[in-house]
């Protein structure tokens, strides 16, 4: 999956997570909702495309969701949004 739902940052509201794909290349984008529309969060920058990346749902590990990044038999990391300051964290 390229887009995931979840509450990144712990305020009730819907966020999104996205991983965009163009031209041989895939970055990481968060969209934090404000009640009023979503503020944008370039998390990675672009980097070469690997079909084995997938975004997936960390429910409650850091307290609440978080933004899992894998890469399909390899492992991955998390992007975690704490202090008002985006973190990622080894998995």
């Amino acid at each position: 999956p390229n887009l995931l739902a979840g509450d990144f940052n712990g305020d009730g509201e819907v966020d999104v997570a996205v991983l965009v794909e163009c031209r041989a290349t895939v970055q990481l984008a968060a969209f934090l909702s404000n009640g009023r529309g979503y503020s944008m969060e370039i998390l990675e920058k672009p980097q070469p495309h690997d079909a084995r990346q997938f975004l997936h749902l960390i429910q409650k590990d850091y307290g609440h969701d978080a933004i899992g990044v894998e890469y399909e038999a390899i492992g991955g990391h998390a992007w975690v949004f704490r202090d008002r300051q985006w973190r990622s964290v080894p998995r």
